[in-house]
């Protein structure tokens, strides 16, 4: 798969997917920016190698917040506007790192144009996340603003009200300290909770926005005591076709097959991959960058059809 030259150098930030295998890929187009300017992103196709690139929009920094230490982003389809939406989530500390603000801004590829919308009510964990789509919306890992990043929670960006809410944790995951990333398998969120010096859990919500559902899919136990902090990258993609597999990227440096049933796991052997990578789960799509997609509107025209042929098909009979 070629990226196209102009987008050389670049960084994946994040996978726009719909319920009806519709796929983006987002990038980084420029490493390059400055205090009045933001990075260069642009949005590319794999499938029909074609890209778009988006008009610039600058980070406003409010007054008595000079510092920028957090850019985020985050990429899907908005079923209820049938819309791709880039949203961009800017973070400012004041001089003395205490005080809080944010920006927040999405793109419209239909509209073809920026807005900004109510601010980010949260502290986020990480940079260079991108959020995790699941429901209609981007998840985060962040903290609330008066426990600093003391407490790990979920806060989910929903691209259709374009407002702010937070996702349902267990509430023994507040007994113990871990470091908490996200993702996403076969649409469902997952939870990776690394205990460090201890243990790898990988929780799924089975029912979204459902407190109980949270289901543990598999629990890593290191005996020696030897895990990393970037042991928390343990990323789960797809489960095999009889469920009883899941494939995972391990810190972003192998692929390993793990035994739901004999909580076992087997190294994937793949010629010329890189020493480290990222991955995820693709669907490809013909879906157009210039904005002009109806995806409903689609889908009725291919129910039509499929409702003429059956009919041409009983006359024939």
């Amino acid at each position: 798969m070629e990226i196209p030259d102009d987008f050389s150098g670049c960084k994946v930030y994040g996978f726009g997917y719909n319920p009806i295998s519709k796929d983006y890929k987002l990038l980084e187009v420029s490493q390059s920016w400055s205090s009045n300017s933001m990075e260069d992103i642009g949005l590319w196709n794999p499938s029909t190698r074609k890209s778009h690139k988006l008009p610039v929009s600058d980070i406003e920094f409010p007054e008595c917040f000079p510092i920028c230490p957090i850019v985020v982003y985050g990429f899907g389809y908005d079923s209820v506007s049938d819309d791709y939406k880039l949203v961009r989530i800017a973070e400012f500390l004041g001089e003395d790192d205490h005080y809080v603000d944010s920006e927040v801004k999405v793109y419209s590829l239909k509209k073809k144009c920026w807005k900004r919308v109510k601010g980010f009510p949260y502290l986020l964990h990480y940079k260079r996340i991108y959020g995790v789509l699941v429901n209609n919306a981007l998840h985060f890992v962040v903290s609330r603003r008066s426990e600093s990043y003391a407490k790990s929670l979920i806060a989910a960006f929903d691209l259709g009200t374009e407002e702010t809410y937070e996702v349902p944790l267990l509430d023994l995951w507040a007994e113990e300290f871990y470091y908490m990333l996200l993702g996403v398998l076969e649409g469902s969120l997952c939870m990776i909770a690394n205990y460090e010096n201890s243990r790898v859990d990988i929780w799924v919500m089975k029912e979204y926005g459902v407190k109980d559902s949270w289901t543990k899919l598999l629990s890593v136990v290191d005996p020696q005591g030897s895990f990393s902090y970037d042991f928390i990258k343990m990323k789960p993609l797809v489960y095999s076709r009889s469920k009883d597999r899941v494939l995972v990227n391990q810190d972003g440096e192998k692929f390993i097959w793990y035994d739901l049933t004999a909580k076992g796991a087997e190294d994937v052997k793949i010629q010329g991959l890189s020493k480290t990578f990222e991955a995820e789960m693709f669907v490809g799509s013909l879906v157009k960058l210039d904005g002009n997609f109806l995806i409903r509107g689609i889908n009725r025209k291919n129910q039509q059809a499929n409702r003429g042929k059956k009919k041409n098909n009983k006359k024939k009979r």
